[in-house]
């Protein structure tokens, strides 16, 4: 979306005006305080019919700038504009976080100016500690130069207590300027914490990773096994074995391929991987028979190359996010909670506690059967799972039908503020069942665009 200088002739159309344009027949949006009627462009959005339907009538600038969309998709965008927020209701847009790869000359850059700075905050502190001293050796000389004058023994060890006092008053002037320089550095060494979901502008974070959040790269296929009839096992390479991908927990990557008709078509997958597994990124895959970008990596050959990109997503795991979570899946989506679950039981001193509930229509079409099975034996006290199928084989032990309250109650965290977190994501209309229900059960209502301090988190 190129600069546009002068918006004062735009129609000036209120928030609650575009809220009423939310179906695929009549849908606007606004980004960047200006509103635009993307009706015409629903059905060739690269990244489908849903993505614009979760948008429609709300501000959707934090959610576009988060997926990274191209200088092209900006400029396709401007000829949809049909208007301006008025100005009592713009939103000011902050700088946003863009996790970077820095070259080794960068770091020693960076640690060079860390260094200025200490010299800098230390030198008023250095000054005035050097004057003490010059000061006290002066006092201390007249002092010591006094005591040699004295002739009795009683003068003597008069002027001995004297001169013993000022030689202690220096070490003390001297230990307490080395303290204060020594918490000034160590205060400007740690910066504070910032609390996870906080947006701060123009705070530079740095990630050691090979993935770019804005250019995409190519990494080779280096395993592909199909461990049932529609999913397959994608194994790519990074760059060098010891590399790391440089993919926050939860969070996602971009795939990209062209169309038939040349266009570049872009889907988001979450790795089943974790970030510290070196010189891999691993997905599991769900294929579709008319899902052109699980049947574009389907027919990839050992060897062969996609283009990613990443990180992507809101949600950014760590083990102080909450205590208990509980996670609702179907089919599929699986995907973003099993990188969770895996992260949780293979680090020991992350104490969550998670209970999923994990819905497919048979047993054959559970995703990571095996792998959440071990997690739960061996590791009880932080992961339980439960799955519900539509039709049971003979002799199932878990849940039939669909997922509903009762269910919930009895297996997943009950609302407890920053305590308790539920996760969710399969298909649409599951997700706003089970949305509707969590609700009613005392769970905040999710914001329009996900955001990681949400008690229902809709990935």
């Amino acid at each position: 979306m190129s600069e546009i200088k002068d918006t004062s002739s735009l129609e000036i159309i209120s928030k609650r005006e575009a809220a009423n344009h939310t179906t695929k027949k009549d849908l606007w949006v606004i980004l960047h305080n200006q509103v635009y009627n993307v009706t015409p462009y629903i059905e060739d959005h690269p990244g489908g019919v849903s993505i614009l339907l979760e948008s429609a009538g709300q501000d959707c600038t934090e959610a576009f700038e988060d997926i990274g969309h191209s200088t092209d998709a900006r400029e396709v965008l401007e000829k949809y504009l049909i208007g301006r927020v008025p100005d009592d209701e713009r939103t000011e847009t902050l700088v946003k976080t863009v996790a970077e790869v820095i070259p080794q000359d960068d770091r020693e850059t960076e640690s060079q100016n860390i260094n200025k700075k200490h010299i800098r905050v230390m030198l008023p502190t250095i000054s005035t500690g050097l004057l003490l001293i010059t000061s006290l050796i002066w006092v201390g000389g007249r002092v010591i130069r006094g005591v040699s004058t004295l002739q009795s023994s009683g003068g003597f060890w008069v002027g001995f207590g004297i001169s013993s006092l000022a030689s202690i008053s220096m070490v003390m002037a001297t230990g307490v300027w080395f303290n204060t320089l020594l918490r000034s550095k160590a205060k400007d060494s740690f910066p504070t914490r910032i609390k996870p979901g906080i947006s701060v502008a123009k705070r530079r974070s740095i990630n050691f990773g090979v993935m770019n959040p804005r250019q995409f790269r190519s990494f080779p296929l280096i395993e592909k096994h199909q461990i049932s009839p529609d999913t397959y096992r994608f194994v790519f390479g990074l760059p060098e074995p010891g590399s790391l991908l440089g993919l926050p927990t939860g969070q996602h990557v971009y795939i990209r391929h062209e169309n038939a008709k040349g266009e570049m078509v872009s889907r988001s997958y979450t790795p089943v991987s974790t970030n510290r597994e070196r010189g891999r990124m691993e997905l599991v895959v769900k294929t579709y028979p008319n899902g052109f970008m699980s049947q574009y990596l389907a027919n990839l050959a050992i060897g062969d190359k996609a283009d990613f990109r990443g990180p992507g997503g809101k949600m950014k795991y760590t083990r102080y996010l909450t205590r208990e979570i509980g996670m609702i899946a179907g089919g599929s989506g699986i995907t973003p909670m099993f990188s969770i679950i895996k992260a949780v039981c293979t680090t020991e001193k992350d104490n969550t506690k998670i209970s999923l509930l994990f819905a497919n229509k048979t047993e054959d079409d559970i995703l990571l059967r095996k792998e959440l099975d071990e997690y739960a034996q061996k590791f009880p006290h932080k992961f339980k799972v439960w799955y519900i199928v539509d039709t049971p084989p003979p002799g199932w032990q878990y849940g039939t039908g669909r997922i509903d309250e009762n269910l919930i109650k009895k297996r997943l965290p009950s609302p407890n503020g920053e305590d308790s977190k539920i996760l969710l994501c399969g298909p649409p209309g599951m997700q706003k069942a089970m949305v509707n229900t969590l609700v009613g059960l005392g769970f905040r209502r999710p914001s329009a665009v996900a955001h990681v301090t949400d008690e229902i988190f809709v990935f």
